[in-house]
């Protein structure tokens, strides 16, 4: 028994807990993630006053019919949003297959003012480019950095051609499923295409590309002027701030007076998606359950608000380092120094950590793993 209380034993073990973290099993990484969940709680809740959300829902479908709408009816919906005075409209739905009642001209003829959806995907038989160019700062290819995709599923020639901007979709599920992160660029076929947000920026600023700023361990950060840099993982993906807010209104609804519940909204960015019960499946976030247009809403609000979520490139070795010298000065003032300098030591280091933590998340929105350190301070 007296071996398992020695100096070395604890140190043996502090080795074998730094060991399992440097391997990162599974279990490790999904408990760093729920901290990470649980950081987003101590957000406050932002009302965004540039985007609202409009559902196609049950409401819709009475109105017009099960879903897939013939095109006409969508180019209906598009052309009532503009009487009440939308801005952009992005549409996540996408329209892959020709209208089986020839309408895509119709559709087409509405799209002015839009941005569409594409997906990468490995059965995904598009071979177009990407609407728009790249420019590239620093050093290093970003293409092996991105997630990459052998196909792409687009939308028929006819309305890619008519609508403004063109973007993907695709989402980066963490290792329990949950959608935490969403690249901005993609790779498909050696070629970087913008996600639909992105797209949404790029357009809503009326660029003509975006820039990509490149380091030597991946991509660093995008940029579309006016607005600040949007840091980046190294795979181009980013944090979604889920702590926003958006008017919602449903397509087809009606007020209790008879009116159409949907507003003036005073050129305000529309996020256009279903939300029928049995036709599009929602996606697991920390906030719970949400539709694929609700989650680019958040990207874009996160974008435009300029506070997105990062976890540095460096993060991984300061959390490792950090916590393995405040252990060891913690072990080492237990076994030499009186019990009051040797608690003092652990009060000041423990201290110190989370402090630490907190205050980077707080004030620059910068993810640290506090979960690993306070498991590894239990010996």
């Amino acid at each position: 028994m007296k071996y398992l209380t020695t100096i070395w034993s604890t140190l043996a073990l502090i080795v074998i807990l730094v060991g399992i973290r440097i391997a990162d099993p599974q279990i490790v990484e999904q408990i760093r993630l729920i901290t990470f969940d649980n950081y987003q709680n101590t957000l406050e809740v932002k009302k965004s006053d540039q985007i609202v959300i409009i559902n196609i829902g049950e409401d819709a479908l009475a109105k017009h019919g099960q879903w897939p709408w013939p095109r006409s009816y969508m180019a209906a919906t598009i052309n009532d949003l503009r009487g009440v005075d939308a801005g952009l409209i992005g549409i996540t739905t996408m329209f892959p297959e020709k209208d089986r009642f020839s309408q895509d001209d119709i559709l087409s003829r509405y799209l002015a003012g839009t941005v569409l959806g594409q997906l990468g995907d490995s059965n995904g038989r598009s071979e177009k480019g990407p609407h728009v160019g790249t420019a590239i700062l620093g050093e290093g290819d970003p293409l092996k950095y991105m997630y990459q995709f052998k196909g792409l599923v687009s939308n028929v020639d006819i309305l890619e051609e008519a609508t403004w901007g063109v973007g993907l979709v695709n989402g980066a599920p963490e290792i329990d499923g949950i959608t935490r992160r969403i690249p901005l660029i993609g790779n498909i076929n050696n070629q970087p295409y913008p996600s639909f947000s992105l797209e949404m920026v790029r357009v809503l600023q009326q660029r003509l590309s975006y820039t990509m700023r490149v380091g030597l361990d991946g991509i660093e950060d995008v940029m579309i002027p006016p607005y600040d840099p949007i840091t980046t993982d190294s795979t181009g993906s980013i944090w979604i701030n889920f702590k926003k807010e958006f008017d919602t209104y449903e397509y087809g609804a009606l007020t209790d007076h008879g009116h159409d519940s949907i507003p003036d909204l005073s050129g305000k960015t529309v996020l256009l998606g279903v939300s029928a019960a049995g036709i599009q499946p929602q996606v697991a976030t920390p906030v719970g359950l949400l539709y694929p247009h609700q989650i680019q809403a958040n990207v874009l609000q996160t974008i435009i608000d300029g506070d997105t979520i990062s976890r540095p490139q460096w993060a991984d070795l300061a959390e490792i380092g950090i916590s393995l010298i405040v252990v060891l000065a913690i072990v080492l003032s237990v076994y030499y120094l009186p019990i009051w300098a040797s608690a003092s030591v652990a009060l000041a280091g423990i201290s110190i950590s989370v402090g630490s933590v907190f205050y980077l998340w707080s004030e620059f929105l910068i993810l640290l793993d506090l979960s690993y350190s306070l498991i590894l301070y239990i010996p």
